[in-house]
């Protein structure tokens, strides 16, 4: 909580709410992503905590945090825009559920 109430200064909404928001959404789609089930809406809720870190602590984590949190903006873009691919569960459940689409 102190990170969110002192480092991190997240426009808008309170420290407390950021701190369990940005830890839900770095558990919980973490999780999404690494098994493939529901993989977009995981990247995408990680790609907008990387957009607001970039935002939020541009000075706090410099020019290389920036570039590191932007890599990884694109590697999560690319899961966004094209989907998890053959080894996800998303795809199994496809495949197994709706076999014409």
């Amino acid at each position: 909580m102190a990170l969110f109430e002192y480092e991190y200064s997240v426009p808008v909404v309170s420290p407390v709410f950021a701190a369990y928001s940005a830890t839900a959404v770095e558990l919980i789609c973490s999780v999404l992503l690494v098994v493939g089930l529901g993989a977009r809406v995981g990247a995408a809720g990680l790609l907008a905590l990387s957009v607001v870190g970039i935002y939020s602590a541009a000075e706090l984590i410099g020019a290389i945090g920036v570039k590191e949190l932007l890599f990884w903006g694109g590697l999560l873009s690319v899961v966004v825009a094209y989907g998890p691919g053959l080894l996800s569960a998303d795809h199994w459940l496809r495949k197994r559920y709706l076999p014409s689409a």
